[in-house]
């Protein structure tokens, strides 16, 4: 009996070792980069990219229209009559990382992002899966506005 409690003790202290050591440092994103967040453009971003209202005057107030233009989903073939309507936008970002520029007042802001856009009948029109791309955000006072985009198809950032 003595032997089944002590295996039962290991046992349990083995599966909490081996669930602790994956688990990674809060601060830090996957190269050991600090999270330090110094501005929040996941949102509008987020919005850009999968709105159909084109490029409204909210978001005109936190990116140029070069930027939008680039990374809005209706660059895409959504006219192309092959494709039954409506689309289907699969959407996800997720922030990896931010950097600042201090002399300069910019905020490098990496993510990464994959988008699927399918017609009616469920065939792909277009996408990418897991793009890296860099925000250049520029800071003045408490606002902030987005100058710069860098898009990486192979996944990588700057």
């Amino acid at each position: 009996m003595k032997n089944k409690i002590i295996l039962l003790i290991l046992c349990m202290v083995c599966l909490f070792s081996l669930t602790s050591c994956g688990q990674q440092n809060s601060t830090t994103s996957n190269d050991n980069k600090p999270s330090i967040k110094y501005v929040d453009i996941y949102d509008v971003v987020k919005e850009a990219f999968v709105t159909n209202n084109g490029y409204t005057n909210e978001l005109s107030k936190h990116m140029t229209e070069e930027v939008f233009k680039r990374i809005n989903y209706n660059k895409y073939n959504e006219n192309d009559p092959k494709y039954k309507k409506p689309l289907k936008v699969d959407f996800s970002l997720r922030e990896v990382y931010q950097t600042k520029d201090n002399e300069n007042n910019l905020v490098y802001v990496d993510m990464i992002h994959s988008i699927k856009i399918t017609d009616a009948n469920n065939k792909i029109v277009s996408g990418s899966w897991d793009a890296g791309i860099t925000f250049t955000v520029k800071i003045a006072e408490n606002e902030w506005y987005i100058i710069e985009d860098r898009q990486y198809a192979d996944g990588r950032l700057r």
